[in-house]
């Protein structure tokens, strides 16, 4: 009976020492998951403040197109009054050409 105790508690030790070099283990496993784990926080990290410099940079983009399409409106329009500016000297200019015409044809009609 004394010696089945003994290899009872035999038994049991080796199965304590086991446990312990099981948690031994899982300590070691668990320090490296949480290197790992740390790590990826770290990319997570960066890839979220790339895209906060991503959405920076098209918030940027969309005024300045903003600006330009704004610029170009303006161009289109101070184009289309120069237009009708050219035009409306064009017509003044064929007035004061026929008028000149028709003033040198009278003064032609003076004699000297």
């Amino acid at each position: 009976m004394v010696s089945q105790i003994q290899s009872d508690a035999k038994d049991a030790n080796t199965a304590m020492m086991g446990s312990v070099e099981n948690m031994d283990k899982l300590a070691s496993v668990s320090g490296e998951v949480e290197t790992l784990l740390q790590g990826i926080i770290g990319k997570v990290s960066d890839v979220n403040a790339q895209i906060s410099q991503i959405a920076t940079a098209a918030e940027e983009q969309t005024t300045a197109t903003s600006e330009i399409s704004s610029n170009i409106h303006g161009i289109n329009q101070s184009s289309a009054a120069l237009t009708k500016q050219t035009e409306a000297v064009v017509v003044d200019v064929q007035k004061s050409n026929d008028e000149l015409h028709e003033l040198a044809g009278i003064v032609g009609r003076f004699k000297f």
